[in-house]
């Protein structure tokens, strides 16, 4: 492996925030780690992401991607889906990005002011399965880790926040794909750990959702990349 030389990530809002890019002047974890490691950076999250963008976009950014770069990937929450794009809801923002002209789908969430997204949604959650869901994310990081290790890129993989039950993580525990996917060290656990579960008690959040977590304020970005840069430095040079 070649010298580090940039951080890519990729993720949702949790990663690429306009509200601490655009209104706060702040920067994010990854801003944080890449001026930490004196390295470039290239952050590539979009705001209401789903898993299967997050993923879909990253592997395609690695096909050109070096091993002198460090890829963090920030998973969301399971529930968000996506579909093919409908132009006209206001929505352009979503493919308003250096992926733009290879981007076919918008990802999808609650609470949507796009009436045929909105709709979408509506539909997909009546069907939702959490243990389905959290087993073809394993899946997908499997095949998407397996293509990393393939070329030799350093990476690190974690929730956000906390994505299954307690009674889903402990179905799901002994699925083969769960156990194949603890034994990478990269990979923080997705059944029973995420970042908010490791930050420390304090004012981390400049809103909260269920009265529990919410985005990351700049305190938190700060606080986040010092988690991560802990996690990531053994990571990073235990591959070298």
């Amino acid at each position: 492996m070649n010298k580090l030389k940039r951080i890519y990530t990729n993720g949702c809002s949790f990663t690429y925030d306009n509200h601490i890019y655009h209104d706060l002047k702040s920067p994010a974890y990854g801003d944080i780690l890449a001026q930490k490691h004196n390295v470039d950076y290239l952050n590539m999250g979009l705001p209401g992401s789903c898993n299967r963008r997050i993923i879909r976009t990253t592997l395609r950014d690695v096909i050109e991607i070096t091993d002198d770069t460090l890829v963090i990937i920030q998973l969301t929450v399971l529930e968000r889906t996506e579909k093919f794009f409908t132009p006209g809801q206001n929505n352009e923002w979503k493919l308003d990005n250096k992926q733009s002209y290879q981007e076919y789908h918008e990802s999808i969430k609650g609470d949507s002011r796009e009436k045929i997204n909105q709709e979408y949604y509506n539909t997909h959650v009546k069907f939702f399965d959490e243990q389905a869901e959290i087993t073809n994310l394993a899946a997908d990081l499997l095949m998407l880790t397996a293509f990393l290790k393939n070329k030799h890129i350093p990476y690190y993989v974690f929730s956000y926040q906390p994505l299954v039950s307690e009674s889903t993580a402990k179905n799901i525990y002994n699925d083969r794909l769960q156990v194949q996917l603890r034994k990478d060290s990269r990979v923080m656990n997705i059944l029973s750990d995420s970042l908010v579960n490791q930050l420390s008690t304090g004012n981390w959040f400049y809103d909260v959702t269920n009265g529990l977590y919410g985005h990351l304020n700049p305190a938190g970005h700060a606080q986040a990349a010092e988690i991560l840069n802990n996690l990531i430095t053994t990571q990073f040079f235990a591959q070298v």
